[in-house]
């Protein structure tokens, strides 16, 4: 198994199983697939998976989920994790909070529903640093 993971944050079933086959199908065994529907289940995903030594390569959150908003569950995340890439995965977020995630430092890259492949591809090749 790798200690490689990418982290995927979405309250919709579908979204999340889509993110997951088409990482799969980009990048096969190299990464583990985790994924939570919530960000507070994100947030004791990530404590888990750095407890057991597993390297957070990415980070791909909705903005628009029930309790935690994603800029939130992020901010929290690079609080704590500043070494960890995020990126919001969005259908929802205006223009003005997405470029508040920037200033803050909250993530590097945002991708807007339905997201491209090639997009999806990129962003955990430049997480990757490959």
């Amino acid at each position: 198994m790798t200690n490689l993971a990418i982290l995927c944050v979405d309250d919709e079933p579908l979204v999340l199983w889509a993110l997951r086959q088409e990482l799969r199908a980009a990048f096969g065994e190299r990464f583990a697939y985790e994924s939570a529907s919530s960000g507070t289940e994100g947030l004791i995903l990530v404590d888990e998976l750095i407890r057991e030594g597993v390297r957070i390569i990415l980070i791909l959150s909705d903005w628009q989920m029930p309790g935690m908003k994603g800029d939130e569950f992020l901010g929290i995340v690079k609080d704590r994790h500043p070494e960890i890439p995020c990126a919001l995965v969005t259908g929802h977020a205006e223009p003005e909070s997405i470029r508040a995630c920037y200033e803050r430092g909250i993530i590097g890259a945002h991708l807007t529903k339905p997201w491209k492949k090639q997009d999806l591809v990129a962003l955990v090749k430049s997480a990757a640093g490959s």
